[in-house]
């Protein structure tokens, strides 16, 4: 663990800032009760964690740290006789290299956004926006209540699920083998974008709303009765894609 550390109590927040030396391929993990999660890659073999908490009790919250070598977890820790009625608001940034074995991100109220990293990597939100940018690898999203967005993802196997919020990714999948895209929702629509080299099989599904496809479908079926579906395969048919909302519209396209 490096030992630089800085704190900064300005007005009516606290800062801290602190560095950890890691060993390649860490695993990460970040749990927020009610914060905001920032997640960052770079090409430097240690992280950089700051987190900033304001508001009448910031003074509060404490900070959980388990550092090591292979792993680094953050989560905030909150007084049991206050839990319901603490005033806060609680920022975690957090800087770490481009490659990790595994990356965990969990809030229960507060927004997930992470970017230029390559991980086999999880998020779990139950009321806040999801973001992701340029992440290589297997991916797992859940969210209650929320968009979730993501741009640049390569990965062969996304598990993506949403209760009630858009649902946006934009996936450039392996150019040899198989792969798999499984979507969920149950109010929102859900739009996915692939290269016009891309090949799957598609199944998608609604109860209510539009279902497209921008690929030529071979073997297409489609109904359009009160349970609508569309299916059928396109390009090489090497990838899965399982689209499936309740009450939203399904879009695949191709991307510009």
């Amino acid at each position: 663990m490096l030992s630089i550390a800085l704190l900064l109590l300005v007005q009516d927040e606290i800062v801290k800032e602190k560095d950890y030396a890691l060993d390649r391929d860490p695993a990460v993990a970040v749990r927020s009760v009610c914060g905001a999660v920032r997640v960052r890659g770079w090409d430097k073999e240690h992280a950089r964690l700051k987190t900033t908490v304001r508001g009448r009790d910031r003074e509060l919250i404490e900070w959980k740290i388990d550092a090591g070598k292979d792993r680094l977890e953050v989560a905030e820790r909150w007084p049991e006789e206050r839990r319901r009625t603490i005033d806060v608001e609680i920022e975690i940034e957090l800087q770490v290299p481009r490659s990790m074995k595994s990356l965990a991100l969990s809030t229960v109220s507060g927004s997930v956004d992470a970017a230029d990293v390559s991980a086999g990597t999880k998020v779990t939100t139950v009321s806040g926006s999801v973001r992701l940018a340029r992440v290589r690898g297997d991916l797992s999203v859940s969210a209650i209540s929320g968009a979730i967005a993501i741009e640049e993802l390569a990965g062969a196997r996304i598990d993506l699920t949403n209760v009630s919020g858009t649902t946006s990714v934009d996936l450039t999948p392996p150019k040899e083998g198989e792969w798999r895209l499984d979507l969920s929702a149950i109010s929102g629509d859900v739009t996915v974008r692939l290269p016009a080299r891309a090949g799957a099989r598609l199944k998608s599904t609604s109860l209510s709303g539009d279902l497209r496809c921008d690929f030529e479908l071979k073997d297409a079926k489609r109904r359009d009765d009160i349970d609508r579906a569309l299916s059928g395969t396109f390009g090489d048919g090497s990838g899965a894609i399982s689209a499936q909302t309740i009450s939203g519209s399904v879009r695949i396209e191709k991307a510009k």
